[in-house]
């Protein structure tokens, strides 16, 4: 099988957006209200929509936050990939109560997006990830693929 070039993949929350947290908490992350695009990374995002096709989107949101994530980035995204495990509303309460208790939230996160990479992979020979949480992937180590390349938003100076 012949793989692919290269594939960028982008957080959504803080590195193409701020979003209103309070808005967050109220509606459990099932809804969006953005604050600000995040630039230059908002614009680079698009200047590379516009250049490349395989691009995506990949979120700790809910999928029913997909038509919402579309809309806000103003284009028709190609792939928006939404986590795959299930929160229960009480869970959701907790960490929203105890944002200092999140490292288990934090880690079922990272194993998700990392499972998520790690299958797209397969089929491309380079992934550009851009995500604020960089560093909570290279506590994870070799469980990164090598062909992903992850890297923090670019953030001009204020």
């Amino acid at each position: 099988m012949k793989l692919l070039k290269k594939l960028f993949v982008f957080d959504f929350d803080e590195t193409l957006v701020k979003c209103d947290r309070d808005h967050d908490a109220k509606t459990r992350y099932e809804d969006i209200k953005i604050i600000e695009k995040i630039e230059p990374m908002f614009s680079i995002f698009r200047s590379l929509i516009n250049t490349y096709s395989d691009i995506v989107i990949l979120t700790n949101r809910t999928y029913k936050c997909t038509e919402d994530i579309a809309n806000a980035l103003g284009i028709g995204i190609t792939r928006i990939l939404t986590r795959s495990y299930c929160l229960t509303r009480m869970e959701i309460d907790i960490v929203i109560a105890h944002p200092e208790d999140l490292e288990d939230f934090l880690l079922r996160m990272d194993h998700d997006k990392i499972d998520k990479l790690t299958k797209l992979a397969k089929n491309y020979e380079n992934i550009y990830f851009f995500d604020d949480l960089k560093a909570r992937y290279e506590k994870h180590g070799n469980m990164v693929p090598e062909n992903v390349h992850i890297f923090l938003p670019i953030e001009v100076e204020k």
